[in-house]
């Protein structure tokens, strides 16, 4: 066995490459990350979009959709950015199981033991899996209990190497190549994903679009609202008039909940669309070109809501969310936003 080793892998993050359309949930992202390294064939497309063209991968629409993540909306009522974990819309392993199933390979989830005793036998698995040229998913190790990939080890594993979408926030220790360095791994992880044998896909586009209606109609889920009920929180959060008065730092952290929420649902509503209006070509079924308009519109209203504040990016927009005014046309948008996910689930009804 090598003390050290990596492997070519393409690199997951909130901005990892300057092309590429955003890919912000890390489970999607690092499924298609997986599926590359494994040598499946999922397309690169091209996006044209706010002046530019992005490059988009297939693969991370399709792992977005086929686990239910893209179907998905959560409120946190502490206001925590634990919301934007979609992989939370359902049982954590029951997501990652519905993507290993799309993606048709035969999977193992190791998680830490309780103990700690496990260390060993999970340094050992990891460091077997890249020798044999398969990256690993984990959760933890990196920020947040969310989903990264490891294609390296130091140390004879005592260190490990991957990309994580968190790894520039916490200020993670960098290889000159960009990967993430990660000693003492053991103590912020939570578990292991290892991929085994290619079985085929065993879940078909009804179950995905049955997986997406069950997750929709929910109202509660692990503690958290969810769906309809999701917008309701959010809508109440936004005309609540105590924010008028509120303090500075007391805006910019409600409203940079509010900013955050608005994008990840825009992001996940607009790769469902991509992968709706696939399978609509390909099967025929023009009742799925139906969901996927509601779907657009829900990202296209998603824009209009950033809008009211004023231009995307610009710092100080969050001086506007303490204007009543603004905060009353921003509820009334996410009314409407509502209807639209309304109508795509009578859609999606009829369509099962």
């Amino acid at each position: 066995m090598p003390a050290r080793k990596t492997l070519n892998v393409t690199p997951v993050g909130f901005y990892c490459q300057n092309d590429r359309a955003p890919e912000s949930f890390p489970l999607p992202a690092c499924m298609a990350s997986l599926m590359e390294a494994l040598g499946e064939d999922y397309p690169v497309t091209t996006l044209h979009a706010h002046n530019r063209d992005y490059t988009q991968r297939t693969a991370n629409m399709d792992f977005l959709t086929a686990s239910g993540m893209a179907f998905g909306l959560l409120w946190h009522r502490e206001y925590c950015m634990s919301s934007l974990d979609l992989t939370q819309v359902q049982l954590h392993d029951e997501t990652i199981r519905h993507a290993f199933d799309w993606a048709g390979y035969e999977y193992e989830t190791i998680e830490k033991s309780e103990d700690g005793g496990n260390r060993e036998d999970i340094r050992r698995r990891i460091v077997r899996s890249i020798d044999e040229g398969v990256p690993v998913l984990a959760f933890g190790i990196i920020g947040p209990p969310e989903c990264l990939i490891l294609c390296g080890y130091d140390d004879d594993g005592d260190t490990l190497l991957g990309w994580s979408h968190f790894a520039e926030a916490w200020r993670a220790q960098r290889e000159p190549g960009g990967m993430f360095r990660k000693t003492g791994w053991y103590d912020d992880l939570w578990k292991i994903v290892l991929t085994g044998k290619k079985s085929g896909r065993t879940c078909s586009l009804r179950d995905v679009l049955a997986r997406g209606l069950a997750i929709m109609e929910k109202t509660e889920t692990e503690g958290y609202a969810a769906g309809l009920a999701a917008y309701d929180e959010w809508i109440g959060y936004v005309r609540n008039p105590g924010l008028s008065d509120a303090d500075d730092d007391t805006i910019k952290k409600r409203h940079g909940f509010h900013h955050c929420l608005v994008g990840n649902l825009a992001e996940a509503r607009c790769w469902a669309v991509a992968f709706l209006r696939r399978a609509a070509q390909e099967t025929g079924d023009d009742r799925l070109n139906d969901i996927a308009r509601c779907f657009q519109d829900i990202h296209d209203w998603c824009w209009k809501v950033w809008g009211v504040l004023g231009a995307f990016g610009d710092p100080d927009v969050w001086k506007g969310f303490r204007s009543a005014e603004n905060r009353a046309k921003i509820a009334a948008l996410l009314g409407e936003i509502k209807s639209f996910d309304m109508r795509a689930m009578d859609l999606l009804r009829q369509a099962l």
